[in-house]
C-alpha cells in the first residue's frame, strides 16, 4: 500500500471517496503478492480422502495429524547433519502422522500425488519424473535417511496403495501398512514380557521350540494389531469351516519377472542376477488357486509395490491380500453353509 500512496500522493493530497480508496488498496494489494486464505490445507482431494481413511480406522487408538513440521516428529540438531541437510528437513512437513493419545509419534505417512512413488528399504522409488519439482527425489530421500537414523517408520506411498483392496471391505493396503508396523513393535513388547517372565529361557529351548515360540508371538501381535492379515485369517477359518476350502496351490510372482535359475545349485553370477531383479522388482504378486465343491477351480491373484522398511514385507502384504480375497470370494459364492466332509 506504500507504494500505491507515493505514486499517486499529490502536494497538498487530492481527497478521494472511501469506496475508490478502498478499491485501490484491494487492488493493490493483489497486484502486491498479498497471500490468501487456501481453499484447504490438504494439497488434494486425494489427501483429504486418505485423511479421512485414516481416522475412521485408527482415531479410536491413535492421533492422527496431517502436516506436521518434520522437527516435530523428528528431533535434530544442526551439527548432527551438513547444513542444507538441515535446511531441507526445517522447511518439511511430514502429510500424515499417528501419535500416541499422549501424542508421541508412532509412525508416519508421505502421500506422493506427483511422483506417484513408494519406499522401498528406506529409499524413494519415483515413478514420474517430469514433475515441477527437480529436487523432489532428494528431498524425499533426506526425510527417509533421517527417520531410518532414528529408527523411525516413515512410509512414501501413493494413490495405489489408499483404494479398498476389495469391494465391501472396507480396508486398504495402507491399513496393512501400518498394521504390520504396529505389529512388529507389538512383537517386541510381548517377547520382551516372555523374558522378563522366564530371563533363562533362550539358553534352554531347542531350535525349534524356539522357533515355535516366535511364531506364536507373531500371530497373537498380528492378530491384536493388523486389521488386513486378521481379516484374513478370519475369512479363510470360515471358509475352512464351510468345506469350501479344502486343497489349494500358493505361489508368489514379481514384475518385472526375475530371471530362473538355470541350474541347482545355481552358479554365483545367475544366483546374483536373479537376487538383484527380486530386490528391485517393483510390484510384487501372490496367487491361489483352489477347487470349489461345486467342481470349479477358482483362482485369485494380487500384486502390489514393493514398499518396505521398518517392518513392512510386500511379501506378507499381498499374502494377507489374495488370502481375503480369496476366501471372501469362496464365502460370497456360497452363502449356504457347507457341512464339512470327511472321508472315511
Amino acid at each position: 500500500m506504500y507504494v500505491w500512496l507515493e505514486r499517486f500522493r499529490v502536494s497538498p493530497p487530492t481527497p478521494r471517496p472511501t469506496a475508490y480508496v478502498s478499491y485501490r488498496m484491494i487492488y493493490n494489494t493483489h497486484q502486491l503478492g498479498m497471500p490468501n486464505i487456501r481453499k484447504s490445507v490438504f494439497g488434494s482431494r486425494s489427501e483429504r480422502n486418505l485423511y479421512a481413511t485414516l481416522t475412521s480406522r485408527w482415531s479410536n487408538r491413535f492421533n492422527v495429524y496431517p502436516n506436521l513440521p518434520f522437527l516435530n516428529i523428528i528431533e535434530v540438531k544442526k551439527n548432527e547433519l551438513p547444513v542444507f541437510d538441515f535446511e531441507v528437513l526445517k522447511k518439511s512437513s511430514v502429510d500424515y502422522t499417528l501419535c500416541t493419545k499422549d501424542d508421541a509419534p508412532v509412525l508416519s505417512i508421505e502421500f506422493d500425488g506427483l511422483g506417484y512413488g513408494f519406499s522401498r528399504d528406506g529409499k524413494y522409488v519415483p515413478v514420474v519424473y517430469d514433475i515441477p519439482d527437480p529436487y523432489r527425489q532428494e528431498k524425499m530421500n533426506r526425510k527417509l535417511r533421517a527417520a531410518d537414523k532414528a529408527n523411525y517408520p516413515l512410509v512414501i506411498l501413493s494413490y495405489f496403495e489408499k483404494e479398498p483392496i476389495g469391494k465391501d471391505l472396507q480396508i486398504t493396503l495402507v491399513d496393512g501398512i501400518i498394521g504390520q508396523i504396529l505389529s512388529r513393535r507389538r512383537f517386541d513388547e510381548l517377547m520382551n514380557e516372555r523374558l522378563k517372565e522366564e530371563p533363562d529361557i533362550l539358553s534352554r529351548l531347542s531350535k525349534r521350540e524356539m522357533d515355535d515360540l516366535i511364531d506364536g508371538i507373531e500371530i497373537e501381535a498380528d492378530f491384536e494389531e493388523n486389521p488386513l492379515s486378521r481379516k484374513a485369517a478370519i475369512a479363510e477359518v470360515e471358509a475352512v469351516k464351510r468345506g469350501l476350502l479344502k486343497r489349494w496351490s500358493f505361489h508368489y510372482f514379481e514384475e518385472p519377472t526375475a530371471p530362473d535359475l538355470l541350474s541347482w545349485p545355481p552358479d554365483p553370477e545367475s544366483l546374483s542376477r536373479r537376487i538383484d531383479a527380486l530386490r528391485n522388482a517393483e510390484w510384487i504378486g501372490a496367487r491361489i488357486v483352489s477347487d470349489t465343491p461345486s467342481g470349479i477351480v477358482l483362482e485369485t491373484a494380487a500384486k502390489i509395490r514393493s514398499i518396505s522398511g521398518h517392518g513392512v514385507s510386500p511379501l506378507i502384504l499381498v499374502e494377507d491380500i489374495v488370502r481375503l480375497l480369496h476366501a471372501t470370494k469362496l464365502l460370497d459364492d456360497h452363502t449356504e453353509e457347507i457341512p464339512n466332509r470327511t472321508s472315511t
